[in-house]
């Protein structure tokens, strides 16, 4: 009678960090750059000790095993500001945080106290040599090219760094617009900057809807269950009670 209520936990705690995936790219429908992430699940088989009758000697469970990243492309977006740049294909910005550099799509660019090019987080795009991007006070203009080529007022004053991975399934999801991976990346060979535009999350919100309403209704039926389970382990015991009492 456990193993019927190990499998509804387990089922309900997958279901739970479903859930909050779910949440996360709703919540994130409108960033820029932002790829949708769904978890990857794994069958778990436990042996069981003492199987009830009809039962098998083994008790399957779901358990979570990875968050991946839904990498199809978002849509387009012009904006028009100079300081916006979409990446057209596989491509990825490497800016620098303190944990070392890190992936992203999102090209909403800033300038900071620095007049470094930085992204919507304050940190700074880098170029192929590890540098940062410095724009001169008193640019009047700012013009990226295709190849990521940086110039103010026709002067380059560097080039932003756009990588590409042989194996992008691998990069791990890090907050809602950067990636980390342990794969070294190689200069982007099929991936063009767009200026005055940027890509827009990925999210599907009536897909996301529709799975959240889901999750939602398995939760309530998972959870029915151990509250019917529950119900007949008291049942069970209180007719023990009473034969042992006769």
């Amino acid at each position: 009678m456990e193993n019927a209520i190990f499998v509804g936990l387990s089922r309900q705690m997958v279901l739970q960090r479903q859930m909050d995936a779910v949440a996360n790219n709703i919540a994130n429908m409108n960033t820029a750059g932002y790829r949708s992430q769904q978890m990857l699940f794994e069958t778990y088989l436990a042996d069981v000790d003492d199987p009830g009758p009809g039962q098998g000697h083994e008790m399957s469970m779901v358990i979570d095993q990875a968050m991946v990243a839904d990498l199809r492309p978002g849509p387009l977006v012009e904006t028009g500001n100079e300081f916006d740049l979409a990446l057209m294909g596989d491509g990825f910005l490497r800016v620098q945080t303190p944990s070392g550099p890190r992936y992203t799509r999102s090209g909403h660019l800033s300038l900071d106290g620095q007049r470094q090019l930085v992204n919507t987080s304050g940190l700074p795009l880098l170029t192929a040599d590890g540098g940062t991007i410095t724009i001169p006070a008193g640019t009047e203009r700012i013009t990226i090219t295709e190849d990521g080529t940086v110039s103010a007022d026709n002067a380059q004053v560097g080039r932003i760094d756009i990588v590409e991975f042989d194996e992008p399934h691998r990069l791990e999801p890090l907050g809602s617009s950067l990636f980390v991976t342990n794969e070294a990346p190689r200069p982007a060979e099929a991936t063009t900057v767009m200026q005055g535009a940027i890509e827009s999350s990925n999210v599907e919100p009536i897909v996301e809807m529709t799975q959240m309403i889901a999750i939602a209704r398995a939760y309530e039926t998972t959870q029915q269950i151990l509250q019917n389970e529950h119900e007949r382990q008291q049942s069970a015991i209180r007719r023990l009670g009473q034969m042992a009492s006769t």
